[in-house]
């Protein structure tokens, strides 16, 4: 499915469409395997194969995907109108196939979804034509014209990053320091900085510095052991950790897109521009010439940057602590902010420094308690007054983040100073409700916000709050004969 190169003796380089004997599969991350008829066998990072003429071994197959997901990949950059994908939806069980493409009113990028019908007698159906497999049904799709989409768009499999590795290279966790370079650098703060770099001249990676005296190495290696055990999509990897010299390094996946805040207010000037161009009687086409991103009329700019966020990433963390990441493994992140969620290709949402943003000191916070700095407007009352941290002073932290998104990364409660947001929250003051907000995620923000830690929501309840508003908002899908 994807290439790869080997980066130790022990591993095995190959090409897209290379067939491959599977000795041993006893590592869920990397298996054993060799061409056929060769003697020597390599280790192949799993993600990036699949089972020769299987569904999952062709290009435009992507198994179990929610439309919000199918969404967020065709309407990325990589992708131009024409292409598709074949789902399994996660909440029919029916297959579907999601098209992009320009909107008949307008320049606007949308996508449409034909569901496929199964029969007893498994054939596969779109329209009035049946097939005895989907592979016979996509050759169909592709070189005719479903109802509702121009002929003049040639369709093309979308196309989709490499999946994230969870190692960097097999058994790798001390990452020699001579194999980094720094590239450029992308952060900083008063706990060192962060470089984009490079990885053997060849792998994008995030470095990040830690200053002498801000973490014990006891401390840092016993964090990092947390971090590297955690497994989950949207969660951070970590790939190794530069401990023989000073300063002490992390080693992470590199996001491209930076922060989500980064990316709201991005969204936000994009759609101040686009209100402005739409006043002007300008037609939107034109924002291409002039570099900007083409395919958004107003409303969509909005949704894209909200309901892609809300809906994405907030159901992304939630379900992240489904499956054990947080609420599971009695973890606390402790700052759980738009700032610490960063955003790689195709919009994928990932939270950010888990388990270590305790030990950071980022000029946010705010000089407490002996034990650290807080930020104050993304914590909970009673960790900031009794340093009582849980699960559910982590939902509080998620319902500020939500707000977060829904105002395009506005600072949460403007014009308050510390002392004067302390006691207006010990009085009942919450955020008002913004004119973006549906009244009904409002009623969950005051639930996250509850004075009382055991009143919130469970991290449980907020995944299949949040999931199941997805499923209401979503539209019918197109009929049509492809």
């Amino acid at each position: 499915m994807y290439p790869y190169k080997a980066h130790q003796a022990s591993e095995l380089t190959f090409e897209c469409g290379d067939t491959l004997e599977v000795l041993n599969k006893t590592d869920l991350d990397w298996w054993l395997a060799r061409y056929p008829g060769h003697k020597n066998a390599g280790y192949i990072p799993a993600p990036y194969v699949a089972i020769s003429s299987s569904l999952e071994s062709y290009e435009w197959y992507h198994g179990v995907m929610t439309r919000m997901e199918a969404h967020q990949l065709l309407m990325s950059r990589l992708n131009s109108p024409g292409a598709f994908l074949m789902r399994k939806s996660e909440r029919t069980k029916a297959y579907v196939i999601s098209v992009k493409i320009f909107a008949s009113d307008n320049y606007t990028p949308c996508i449409k979804h034909y569901s496929i019908t199964t029969s007893r007698n498994e054939q596969y159906a779109i329209g009035g034509n049946a097939f005895r497999s989907l592979a016979d049904l996509m050759q169909h799709f592709v070189t005719h014209v479903p109802v509702g989409l121009p002929d003049t768009i040639p369709k093309h499999p979308c196309v989709r990053p490499a999946p994230a590795m969870k190692e960097i290279s097999k058994d790798q966790w001390e990452i020699p320091r001579e194999q980094l370079c720094n590239v450029q650098m992308i952060g900083q703060g008063s706990f060192g900085e962060v470089f984009l770099g490079k990885w053997r001249n060849e792998w994008d990676v995030a470095i990040k510095t830690m200053k002498e005296g801000k973490m014990k190495a006891k401390d840092f290696l016993e964090e990092a052991s947390v971090m590297k055990r955690l497994r989950h999509p949207n969660v951070l990897t970590l790939y190794g950790v530069c401990t023989k010299g000073q300063p002490l390094l992390i080693v992470t996946e590199f996001m491209p897109e930076g922060s989500l805040l980064d990316v709201l207010r991005k969204e936000r000037l994009n759609l101040q521009l686009q209100l402005y161009v739409a006043s002007q009687g300008i037609p939107m086409s034109l924002l291409g010439c002039l570099g900007h991103t083409v395919p958004v009329c107003p409303c969509v700019c909005a949704c894209v940057c909200v309901v892609w966020a809300f809906k994405e990433c907030c159901v992304c963390l939630a379900g992240g602590r489904r499956d054990g990441v947080l609420e599971g493994q009695e973890l606390i992140h402790r700052d759980l902010a738009a700032r610490n969620i960063l955003v790689g290709q195709c919009y994928t949402c990932k939270v950010a420094d888990f388990g270590l943003s305790k030990h950071f000191e980022e000029a946010l916070y705010t000089e407490k308690t002996s034990r650290g700095k807080l930020p104050i407007k993304w914590t909970a009352p009673e960790a900031l007054l009794h340093q009582k941290y849980s699960s559910k002073s982590d939902v509080w932290s998620f319902g500020v983040m939500m707000m977060e998104i829904m105002t395009h990364g506005a600072v949460p409660y403007p014009g308050f100073n510390h002392q004067e947001l302390m006691d207006a929250l010990l009085s009942g003051y919450r955020m008002p409700q913004p004119a973006t907000c549906p009244p009904s995620v409002y009623e969950l923000l005051l639930a996250c916000w509850n004075k009382y830690p055991d009143n919130r929501p469970t991290f449980y309840f907020l995944h299949d709050y949040l999931q199941n508003y997805d499923v209401q908002s979503e539209n019918a899908y197109c009929e049509g004969d492809p």
